[in-house]
């Protein structure tokens, strides 16, 4: 007698009232009632061999692992996007520094610019521009290093003469000693007013700007500053935080923990 093979093997069709219609998942039951089917009709001339037997075994409990696999990380997915959705509801009313290149002015006062560059720079130039788009004031500035770098405008275009309040966006240009542009990012510096939530991605609200949270560069003020969005959490201090009673599901951050160290 031929051996039947599970991975077509069809249940006989009733002739009985409908019932409702089978599920398309294999499940471990399943599997195992059609290994047995197949075991109890092979040929006896031709038995199944053990490799054979042991490959259909190892090949379900390797479906079910990654099928579980999967669920888990589902499961930390949206564990994580309550963690940053938490975070993100902690900032309102906190001053922080984010990236970004447009700033509210009021006449009379003076403005900090901050930007960073790649690398160093022989010369920048930092141009302040109005809603109009017009150039209102230009500075410039020798031999700065790499990293974080700030100039104070103040809130006059070139001629001295006082700006009148309204939204100013700034730009930097520089470059090194031979003349090769140095990369640069501009940021700004607010109080989060508002915290919005787009497609479920949290979007904080700086001086009437979007900013999404993992462009936030750091944060100012309180006793403390949580790590910035960009960088993913510990997974020892994730789990600490579960057991304060903050809502996170420990056993499944251990559970995950315990997958990615089994993958290393």
């Amino acid at each position: 007698m031929s051996a039947i093979d599970p991975t077509v093997y069809q249940s006989p069709v009733s002739s009985g009232p409908p019932t409702s219609a089978p599920s398309r998942d294999l499940g471990s039951d399943d599997f195992l009632n059609l290994l047995m089917v197949q075991l109890g009709n092979q040929d006896p001339l031709n038995p199944m061999e053990t490799s054979q037997f042991m490959d259909q075994v190892t090949a379900m409990n390797s479906l079910q692992q990654q099928m579980a696999t999967n669920d888990l990380l589902n499961q930390l997915v949206f564990a994580t996007g309550s963690l940053n959705n938490q975070a993100a509801v902690n900032l309102v009313g906190r001053e922080v520094v984010a990236a970004g290149d447009t700033f509210p002015h009021a006449s009379g006062d003076s403005e900090k610019l901050i930007f960073t560059l790649e690398d160093e720079a022989a010369s920048a130039t930092i141009t302040v521009t109005n809603a109009a788009g017009e150039v209102v004031s230009v500075i410039n500035r020798e031999d700065l290093q790499a990293g974080e770098q700030n100039v104070v405008w103040d809130g006059r275009d070139s001629e001295g003469n006082v700006l009148p309040a309204g939204d100013y966006t700034f730009s930097v240009a520089a470059e090194d000693a031979d003349g090769v542009g140095v990369g640069s990012s501009t940021y700004i510096q607010g109080i989060v007013d508002e915290l919005r939530f787009d497609s479920g991605a949290p979007v904080l609200v700086i001086d009437g700007q979007e900013v999404a949270l993992p462009n936030i560069l750091r944060v100012l003020g309180g006793t403390s500053e949580p790590p910035p969005a960009s960088e993913p959490a510990d997974i020892d201090a994730a789990l600490d935080l579960a057991d304060t009673g903050s809502g996170v599901d420990a056993r499944l951050l251990a559970t995950l923990t315990q997958l990615l160290s089994n993958n290393r």
